[in-house]
């Protein structure tokens, strides 16, 4: 199965608030990537299963919704 990735960030995020989206992510069944690549700086972005859709979008506005974001 294909991931689905979504919320993709450049902003230099705390320690807390990197485990705060991971763990509201992970109650959807999803995760929060939160890495410094080489040549590219600090990225992060949330990945799950690729249910398709309607199921990616609204898990995404509920992940959304619940960070306040």
């Amino acid at each position: 199965m294909s991931e689905y990735m979504f919320g993709v960030t450049h902003e230099k995020l705390s320690k807390t608030e990197v485990k705060r989206r991971d763990r509201i992510a992970r109650k959807h069944g999803f995760c929060f990537v939160y890495c410094n690549l080489p040549g590219e700086g600090l990225q992060g972005w949330f990945a799950g299963p690729n249910k398709g859709e309607p199921f990616d979008s609204s898990t995404a506005r509920e992940i959304r919704a619940e960070l306040g974001l």
